[in-house]
């Protein structure tokens, strides 16, 4: 975004009134069921954030607002451009918009004051917070206003920290919290519970002994490794005996479901892949053996889950989306901030990396 792009605050209706001039067609209109607002660490990651608030109108209009530190923005100190999110193209049936407030570091703290005047009364805010979060005194004064918190663990590196914090943030910003580490694995969530879908398999759930999780070695794959380790401990019963820590490749976690114990074994493989998930094996010793696996197929719609009980092998191949970036805020806009097993998962992962 140029510097002569941007106009000061005081501008910002009359320049929204010109742009609804301009892209206003017959029967469009403009749409907002929410105020989102995403604050960002530095301009250069404006023009990514615009194609995904771009898809992002296509489910859920919403007016947003943009926070950007930028050292260039010109006196005195804050001043705001305007873009507009048409989806449909020349077709478009309504409009949202997305207005970008640079900021200087040195009044960053001091942002509200253009934030506030910008809300749509009435209306629900979202805050997507996209920094780290350091006692950010911006955080603590948005999180006032905030409705709804996003935020995304894998950004942060190492991310164990960052989600030790969530339990606090649920308490000192927004109960309804999602993190789009998880909302990105509802794809792998759903094929694990395929895996026992059939009547006959349900019994194995019950009898597992140890779990193998392959993962890229990236903060998104320790992630997602975290959040399905907590999400399988908190719908079976797991009781975590065991904490994360080591920095080899491959860590051990040991769990107590009633009278059994069981472990899960997480690897970390240095590999590109195209999902930070790589594998999930799930095995149980019962009279006879059986393992299920569940792994992305050959090209990147299709997953394969191979069930092994006995003697017995079947091998599925089924339709899959895996959940970019996009569309995981889509789905944690969906959810409106609560998700009861994500906060199941994520009490369990409280007790992983505190030991406790």
């Amino acid at each position: 975004m140029s510097e002569q792009e941007l106009v000061p605050l005081a501008q910002v209706e009359t320049l929204l009134r010109e742009k609804w001039m301009v892209v206003g067609t017959p029967g469009s209109s403009r749409a907002c069921t929410l105020n989102l607002v995403a604050v960002t660490s530095r301009p250069e990651d404006l023009p990514s954030l615009l194609d995904l608030l771009d898809h992002t109108v296509q489910h859920h209009p919403s007016r947003a607002i943009v926070l950007v530190p930028d050292e260039t923005t010109p006196d005195p100190g804050m001043a705001a451009a305007i873009h507009m999110g048409c989806p449909g193209g020349q077709a478009q049936q309504y409009c949202c918009e997305h207005i970008l407030l640079h900021v200087r570091p040195a009044i960053w703290q001091h942002a509200i004051s253009g934030v506030l005047p910008l809300l749509l009364p009435e209306l629900p805010v979202a805050l997507w917070w996209l920094r780290p979060f350091d006692e950010d005194p911006l955080f603590r004064r948005l999180c006032e206003l905030t409705d709804i918190l996003i935020v995304d663990s894998a950004l942060a590196n190492p991310p164990e920290d960052h989600l030790r914090s969530l339990p606090d943030l649920r308490l000192r910003c927004s109960e309804r919290l999602l993190d789009l580490g998880w909302t990105q694995l509802t794809p792998w969530r759903e094929l694990i519970a395929q895996a026992f879908d059939p009547m006959e398999r349900r019994p194995y759930l019950w009898e597992l002994d140890h779990v193998h999780i392959s993962v890229t070695d990236t903060p998104e794959g320790t992630v997602s490794a975290l959040y399905l380790v907590g999400w399988l401990a908190g719908r079976l019963g797991w009781r975590p005996q065991t904490h994360w820590k080591g920095k080899g490749r491959t860590r051990e976690l040991r769990f107590t479901q009633d009278d059994r114990d069981l472990r899960v074994t997480v690897h970390r493989v240095d590999t590109p892949h195209p999902t930070p998930v790589v594998r999930v094996r799930l095995s149980a010793q019962t009279a006879q053996t059986a393992r299920f696996t569940v792994e992305p197929g050959d090209t990147p719609t299709v997953a394969h889950i191979t069930a092994d009980v006995g003697n017995v092998h079947v091998r599925e191949t089924v339709r899959v989306r895996w959940l970019d970036r996009g569309h995981a805020f889509v789905e944690a806009l969906r959810l409106n901030g609560h998700d009861p097993f994500f906060e199941e998962a994520l009490g369990i992962i409280t007790h992983i990396l505190e030991g406790r």
